[in-house]
């Protein structure tokens, strides 16, 4: 990645917020068109933690356009393990019931889009994109550095960031936040978001840890561990859906398992009794 002193950093074209999927795509992008740029992200380095792993066919042909195509195709988990999802209460656990998903295989689509929808985890696809972007002259990159603010002037912005040395101010035609859904920039130019209400929250847990011994008997798959209440252990399955009873808004855990047993009961599952 080209170098950039503090001295570079009084003059910039664009600045981009954010070295994550939307900036890196972002800046391969300016790259071939000519222009340069400087991308800055608060982190000190790419995160090595998965987070998204769903790639759409959207963004494949996009990514296949700049370049990705082939590592896309040899990052991706193989067949077997993408054409249906498995739901477990616990990874030893019963079998709750599986999902088919033809439509993440291989060339599935292929009639429609020249890309397939890819299951790669996000510092993979970082590291891809971050590969690509640092082979262009027209992109500079600084991490360790945090946007803080930013002022409008009639010809650019005057934009504040901060590094382990202190505060620095950056002169730039044009600034583009990438930083995610709580973005700074986005605060600072008081864009207001408008979203759905939270439908769940979640806890990731990275670990690496050899699990065949509760696996390998197991039909291969995405696995979903699911945290369901009581109330709905108790109730019997069917073979071909879920009970679609309705919590009474009382109990949170309640509502979430609700969420749950519908998503499941909107394709045809193959259930334990």
């Amino acid at each position: 990645m080209t170098p950039t002193t503090a001295t570079a950093l009084r003059d910039q074209e664009v600045v981009i917020c954010g070295a994550g999927p939307t900036g890196l795509t972002l800046s391969i992008l300016l790259s071939r068109f000519g222009i340069h740029h400087l991308v800055i992200d608060r982190r000190e380095t790419m995160s090595g933690v998965p987070r998204a792993r769903g790639i759409n066919h959207r963004t494949g042909e996009i990514w296949q356009l700049l370049g990705l195509g082939h590592a896309l195709r040899s990052a991706t988990l193989p067949p077997e393990w993408l054409e249906r999802m498995v739901y477990q209460e616990t990874l030893a656990g019963p079998l709750i019931g599986t999902v088919e998903t033809p439509g993440n295989l291989p060339g599935a689509s292929s009639h429609l889009t020249p890309s397939d929808t890819y299951c790669i985890s996000q510092d993979r696809t970082d590291a891809l994109l971050a590969g690509r972007a640092a082979t262009y002259r027209e992109a500079s990159f600084r991490f360790g550095t945090e946007f803080v603010g930013a002022r409008q002037r009639t010809d650019g912005v005057d934009i504040t960031v901060r590094t382990g040395a202190g505060e620095e101010h950056i002169r730039a035609a044009w600034l583009i936040g990438c930083d995610g859904t709580g973005s700074d920039v986005r605060a600072a130019a008081k864009i207001p978001q408008v979203r759905l209400a939270t439908l769940d929250s979640f806890v990731n847990a990275h670990f690496v840890a050899d699990l065949r011994r509760w696996t390998q008997n197991r039909p291969a798959g995405r696995r979903e561990l699911l945290a369901l209440s009581d109330q709905f252990r108790s109730r019997p399955r069917c073979p071909g859906q879920l009970d679609r009873g309705k919590g009474d808004g009382s109990n949170p855990e309640d509502d979430r398992s609700d969420r749950r047993r519908n998503a499941l009961g909107r394709a045809p599952l193959l259930l334990s009794v």
